[in-house]
Formats: structure tokens, C-alpha cells, sequence
């Protein structure tokens, strides 16, 4: 098969293949070979289509808001509410770029079945199995220049674009040479080191041995990106507004990676507790004023970033 010969390459460069052929692998076998893959899995849609779409279906249900500082390098941690997601197109405050605090939607919709489908054109938890326990499909909503920090995902991450465009810079896993925040705290996930394209050398040494396998990607509407579970990405989003989905996906490939896993479990008792990205269908016309704190990444996963 055309498409295996492609992934099978050893280089740096991040293989490109088809709906077809991604079709054909499955996720399953995708999430064999470990690296980012990019997949032009739909026409691209006409701009504002599908910023109309969600709010036409789900505009008056709540979404996670996430607020945080615009400096990449504070420390804190992103305050997160719940508001109706019309709110956040409709407010001048969210779009502002000259604002100190940036604002993106990061919220789950694994309950909103008819929309995803309508989204990427077929049943897509027959793909995606994102109503599994653990599991997940989320809406990413934020603009231009609110940058997610260098993180990994403890899941495995398929990230459609469908509004705007993204900048991408990964990294493949690692622990000591990437100088981990503290886990105890919450920021197992989290480097040091904020942004790959600008490490000090002074500071983080050792992390400069791990940029020469650094992957770039500019992802446009329609394109899917796979992130491996554990790879390290920053994420840049380079048009006004940007909207995701995103599938997370459980994988034993964790165990190998215990660092992972350790974060992993830390992030599901924690989210389950503050219950910030799930919402049950009977809850969808209520709209939660409980106000809280969590690491600000869910694209991070922040974000996550």
C-alpha cells in the first residue's frame, strides 16, 4: 500500500497522505508508527461556514472559557468559567489583541453527534471512537497570536482544522531533556522551556540536544493533524479566528511512557472532579456559573494547546 510506504520513511519531514488513505490505515494502525501525520481529510470550508454551523447548533449551550495571561512565561494557572458559547463571539473583550489577558473556548462535545458528523461527513465514532469512556471530542475556539505553550498530550490527539489556519512546532517524547515542570503541582505536562523556537541555551542545555528532530507544520482548513501521545508541540494560531476539533483517544501506548501515564491519570481524576470539559446531555440548556482554576492547557490541553 502506497500510504504505508510513505509513513515508513525515515525523515524528518511530516508525511502527507489522503482521506482515502487515512480511511484505509484506520487511526488504529495511524497511531502505530508514532510521528505526526498530516491528512487533507476535507475540502476545505468556505470561511465563516463553519463558525456559522456552531453557533446555529450550539451557540446558546455552555462552553469551558479559559483566561489567561498573554505572557507565555507566567506562572499561574488559567481561571475557567462556563458561558454561553455565543458569548464569546459576540464580546469585543475575547478578540482583543492588545489585551494582557488572552481568552479561547476549549469544550467538550462527545454528546453532540449529529454536528460532528455533519462536520466531517460521516458517522465519525466509527472513526473516532470519542464516546468511550476517557475519550473525548472537543471544540477549540481562540485568535490570532494566543499562543500555547510546549506541552504534551497524555492522550492520543487528531486535530481537524476547520476555521483558520495554525502554526504547529513538535517534538518527539522525552523527560530529562525537557526540563518538566513540577508534577505535584500540576504541570506534568508542561516544559520549561515555553517556546521551541526561542530556547535559552544558558537555561535549558540539554534541550538544545532535542531540537535538530523538531517538526514544523502549518495546518489549513480541512487538514487533520495527528499528535502522538507524549510528543512535545507548541501551538500558534495565524488567523483571526480558529476553530478545531479535536478527538482524544485512550492508548496503552502510555504505559510505556510512564511519565505520561502518571500525568494522565493526575489529569482524569482532577477533571472529573472540577468537571470542566464534560457536560451531560440533560445538562445541555443550563448554563454552570461555577468558577475554578486548572493548568491553563487542554491545548495546552491547555491547550490540550
Amino acid at each position: 500500500m502506497e500510504s504505508l510506504e510513505v509513513l515508513n520513511l525515515e525523515t524528518k519531514e511530516v508525511p502527507r497522505i489522503s482521506r482515502t488513505a487515512f480511511l484505509e490505515l484506520t487511526p488504529a494502525t495511524i497511531m502505530k508508527f508514532d510521528r505526526p501525520i498530516v491528512v487533507d481529510f476535507l475540502e476545505p470550508p468556505e470561511p465563516g461556514t463553519i463558525t456559522n454551523l456552531i453557533r446555529s447548533e450550539i451557540g446558546d449551550l455552555p462552553a469551558a472559557l479559559f483566561k489567561k495571561s498573554r505572557d507565555p512565561e507566567a506562572p499561574g494557572r488559567s481561571q475557567v468559567t462556563k458561558i454561553p458559547l455565543n458569548s464569546f463571539f459576540k464580546t469585543p473583550l475575547y478578540s482583543s489583541s492588545s489585551h494582557k489577558t488572552i481568552y479561547r473556548i476549549v469544550t467538550n462535545i462527545k454528546y453532540q453527534t449529529e454536528l460532528i458528523d455533519r462536520i466531517i461527513g460521516m458517522k465519525a465514532n466509527q472513526l473516532f471512537p470519542y464516546q468511550q469512556r476517557g475519550n473525548s471530542a472537543n471544540l477549540w475556539i481562540n485568535y490570532e497570536g494566543q499562543f500555547g505553550r510546549a506541552h504534551f498530550d497524555e492522550l492520543e490527539n487528531f486535530n481537524l482544522q476547520l476555521e483558520g489556519t495554525k502554526r504547529f512546532v513538535c517534538l518527539p517524547p522525552g523527560r530529562s531533556n525537557f526540563y518538566i515542570r513540577s508534577f505535584w503541582r500540576g504541570f506534568g505536562h508542561h516544559s520549561q522551556a515555553v517556546n521551541f523556537d526561542a530556547v535559552d541555551e544558558a537555561r535549558f542545555p540539554k534541550l538544545m540536544k532535542e531540537l535538530s528532530a523538531r517538526r514544523e507544520i502549518i495546518l489549513r482548513p480541512g487538514q487533520l493533524l495527528y499528535i502522538p501521545l507524549g510528543w512535545w508541540h507548541q501551538v500558534e494560531p495565524l488567523g483571526e479566528i480558529n476553530i478545531n476539533l479535536n478527538f482524544w483517544l485512550h492508548s496503552w501506548k502510555a504505559l510505556r511512557r510512564p511519565y505520561v501515564f502518571i500525568d494522565g491519570v493526575y489529569k482524569v481524576v482532577l477533571r472529573q472532579l472540577l468537571g470542566l470539559y464534560d457536560y451531560q446531555p440533560e445538562q445541555r440548556h443550563q448554563v454552570p456559573t461555577f468558577k475554578t482554576t486548572l493548568e491553563g492547557n487542554t491545548n495546552d490541553r491547555e491547550a490540550q494547546s
